[in-house]
This record gives C-alpha cells, sequence and structure tokens, in this order.
C-alpha cells in the first residue's frame, strides 16, 4: 500500500484504501478481544494499553527442556525473533538441564543464563521471562532479583552456581570458651569469666570467581573443671584473588581460685575482622565478681552478630555459646571445694548470599 499521506495530499485515495484504515484499527481493537462500541471513543487507546502491558505473554505446551510458546488468543505476535524481544510464559514442568524453546513458530533457539552457561535444574520453573540475544541467537533466562543462601559451616572449598550475578559473604569467628573455677571450701567463692564473640566481616562483590577458600573458626573449649582458662575462638576466613576476609575469633575467659574475701576478674576482648565492607567486632564478656563467699555477679558471655551471649550461672558448668560464634558461659561456685568447668564458645559460620 502507498503512503497514506502521499496519497491524501495528492487528492487520490481511493474508498477502498481509506477503509483499509479503520479496519486496521478494528483488527486491533478486537484482537485484544474488546467488543467494539460506538459509546466508547478511547476503544483503541485501550487496546494499545494492552498490548503494552501483556502483549509479550504467552502460554506453554511443551514438555521440561523443551517449551513451546502460543500467543494467547487472536493478539499478534511478532513474524521472527527480533533482539532485545521479551518472552513471558509459565513453565508446565520445571527444567533439569539444558532447554530450548520455540515462540509462536518462529523456530527452536537454546535457552541460556547470561554468561552463555545452561540453566541448572529448577531455574526455569513457573513464571519465567526470556529475552532474545541476536548477537548469539539464543534465548537469555532472565533471572533478576533470584536470590538463594547457603549456610558453610565446615572448612573446605566454595563453587558458586553457574549464572551467579553477586555474592555477600557474611562471616564469624569461633566464640571464645570460658573459664572454669577452683572451689575451696565454706566461706569462700569464685567467678570464672565468660568466653567473647567472634568478629564478623560482610563482603559484597560482583566479581565472581570459580572458587573459594573457606576456614570455618572453631569455638573455643571451656577451661575444665578447677581454676584453667578456655581457649579463645578460632578465625573464619574467606581467600580467593578478590577477597580476603579474616574473622578473629573472640578471647578466651580466665579460671578463677575460690577466695574468702572481695574478688574480680576482668572480661575477654570480642575478636575483629578485617577485609569486609562493614567488620564488626565480637561482643567482649562481662567482668565477674565475688564478695564475701558470694558470686555477687557472674560474667555474661559475648554476643555476635547472630544473637547476645548465654548467661553465666553458679553451681554448674558453664553454658555452651548458642548462637554461631558467641562465647561459653561463666560459672561460678560458693561455700564448697566443688570444681566446675567453663561453658565451650560456638562455633563460627559463613554465610553466602547468590544473587542471581
Amino acid at each position: 500500500m502507498e503512503d497514506l499521506n502521499d496519497k491524501i495530499t495528492g487528492g487520490t485515495l481511493s474508498a477502498a484504501e481509506w477503509n483499509q484504515v479503520p479496519s486496521e484499527i478494528q483488527n486491533v481493537i478486537e484482537g485484544l478481544g474488546i467488543t467494539l462500541s460506538s459509546g466508547d471513543v478511547n476503544q483503541l487507546g485501550k487496546a494499545i494499553a494492552g498490548y503494552v502491558a501483556n502483549g509479550n505473554f504467552y502460554t506453554d505446551s511443551g514438555a521440561a527442556n523443551a517449551y513451546v510458546l502460543t500467543k494467547i488468543g487472536s493478539k499478534q505476535t511478532l513474524t521472527g525473533y527480533t533482539d532485545g524481544a521479551t518472552f513471558e510464559f509459565i513453565a508446565d514442568n520445571p527444567n533439569t538441564g539444558a532447554s530450548t524453546v520455540n515462540v509462536a513458530g518462529l523456530g527452536v533457539k537454546n535457552i541460556k543464563l547470561s554468561d552463555g552457561t545452561n540453566p541448572a535444574a529448577g531455574q526455569i520453573d513457573g513464571r519465567t521471562t526470556l529475552k532474545f540475544d541476536a548477537g548469539n541467537d539464543r534465548c537469555e533466562l532472565i533471572t533478576a532479583g533470584a536470590f538463594s543462601l547457603s549456610v558453610v559451616t565446615a572448612t573446605g572449598t566454595y563453587n558458586p552456581p553457574p549464572g551467579v550475578k553477586a555474592l555477600k559473604f557474611i562471616g564469624t569467628g569461633g566464640g571464645g570458651g570460658a573459664g572454669g573455677v577452683d572451689g575451696q571450701g565454706a566461706g569462700t567463692s569464685a567467678c570464672s569469666s565468660s568466653g567473647a564473640g567472634g568478629g564478623t566481616a560482610i563482603k559484597y562483590t560482583q566479581i565472581i570467581e570459580a572458587s573459594y577458600t573457606i576456614t570455618i573458626g572453631a569455638g573455643g573449649a571451656g577451661g575444665a573443671a578447677g581454676n584453667n582458662n578456655g581457649v579463645a575462638g578460632g578465625n573464619t576466613t574467606v581467600t580467593s584473588t578478590n577477597v580476603n576476609l579474616t574473622c578473629n575469633g573472640g578471647a578466651l575467659g580466665n579460671g578463677m581460685l575460690a577466695v574468702s574475701g572481695a574478688g574480680l576478674i576482668s572480661g575477654a576482648s570480642g575478636g575483629n575482622a578485617t577485609g569486609g565492607d562493614l567488620n564488626i567486632t565480637g561482643g567482649y564478656s562481662g567482668i565477674g565478681s565475688v564478695r564475701g563467699g558470694d558470686t555477687d555477679n557472674i560474667s555474661r558471655p559475648g554476643g555476635t552478630y547472630w544473637g547476645p551471649g548465654v548467661r553465666g550461672r553458679v553451681g554448674n558448668t558453664g553454658i555452651n555459646g548458642h548462637d554461631y560464634g558467641t562465647g561459653g558461659g561463666a560459672t561460678g561456685v560458693q561455700d564448697t571445694a566443688t570444681n566446675y568447668a567453663g561453658g565451650d564458645g560456638a562455633d563460627g559460620v559463613l554465610v553466602i548470599e547468590e544473587y542471581f
């Protein structure tokens, strides 16, 4: 058909050619399922808005790993794959590996992640968005906003999954163990100091490396029953070319020999951290004191990013740390020759947030 502006300017537009214009408009309106009405002069605008809002939605009639997309209703579809075209659908079956798609009979195309690798099993499941990449003649799986979490509690190597675009590391060192106490009989008392909390480093990176070397700091053992110190918490580290996190363990708690008068025991220092975008020092343990045969104040363990420390207690073994990297609980004794051990510090941890 000739350009209508030229036809109108030249005064040679035929009735048949003019009728083609409203026919095109009618097809747009009815193609979206709108019934023509003389009482509504905004139907064309509504139809265009409808195409913009959901013109790229399709139904899936294929199988896992081989998706077949069909237009919804009588809407028009592309006559060929064009660069940047998007296709949205609800996958009837999750993929189990490498996958393909055929959109509106335009031909089978491979589905890839942005780095050219195949989607992992289950990455195509439910509502799915694809974008055609003409340069590589494939459809890219759009996974913006997808998120997964890995909790690492053992030393080893971490290998990011395919398609991950950013990582957030949250590492915490082990908690220090509390000291033990040595009871000296009637009229005496003692209280140990609790262990301190491990330091925490938080690091965000968009530089994805093949592997990261991980060390998880162990919680320090509590001091044995008697006037024995605990053990400091171990360090949690993450090492690669671009990431170097060190999350130091919490300091140990000291043991104490019971005394008949007043006595004081200092708290332990929290572990510091380096290499993160945010570095958080672990919580210090509290001061303990005794007076006149009574345990006046029991040292409280140091907390961490993950939670506060447990409480200390008298006349029993100290309580072990609960939350990641927290210190072990102190113990106390009064009016007895019994000895008690300090609580163990909690192990450190590395939490990895994976963004696709």
